[in-house]
């Protein structure tokens, strides 16, 4: 019997974190009626690459009209803005509770990358009044650290 460990192939040399946007809590920001909302995620202090994006949550938005969401980053000084994803529906018909939803990356590989400064955006669109807010909201991601 051969006990030499041997793990499997992986990404050798890559080091994965999670990152993430959120409304839990007092602090949490409100989706704003008829308007845009930003969910701010955490500056990282190295330069890395966006791998997976996911969202949650425990109570799902209801509202009159439509409420979707973007993921953008933005530059250090918050000029430049480049989508990630495409626009994705947050309403109930869409999410279930608990359960985390992966969010089709469409950008290419030179615009997932985020320079020392640099950080990730969720503009959250309201069309209508928003009649219950999502509860432990959150979008995540997660990023490769570079050198």
């Amino acid at each position: 019997m051969n006990n030499v460990f041997l793990p499997s192939a992986g990404r050798y040399g890559v080091m994965s974190v999670m990152t993430e946007a959120g409304n839990v809590g007092a602090l949490a920001p409100v989706i704003a009626n008829g308007g845009t909302t930003i969910y701010r995620m955490p500056t990282l202090p190295r330069a890395s690459v966006v791998q997976t994006l996911g969202v949650q949550c425990s109570t799902l938005t209801a509202s009159a009209g439509a409420v979707t969401a973007q993921v953008f980053k933005r530059n250090a000084t918050g000029a430049l803005s480049k989508a990630l994803t495409g626009t994705f529906d947050l309403l109930t018909a869409n999410l279930a509770v608990g359960v985390v939803k992966a969010i089709p990356i469409t950008a290419t590989e030179a615009d997932r990358t985020l320079k020392v400064g640099d950080y990730l955006a969720v503009d959250i669109v309201a069309a209508g009044s928003v009649t219950t807010q999502p509860i432990d909201f959150f979008v995540s991601a997660e990023v490769a650290l570079r050198n």
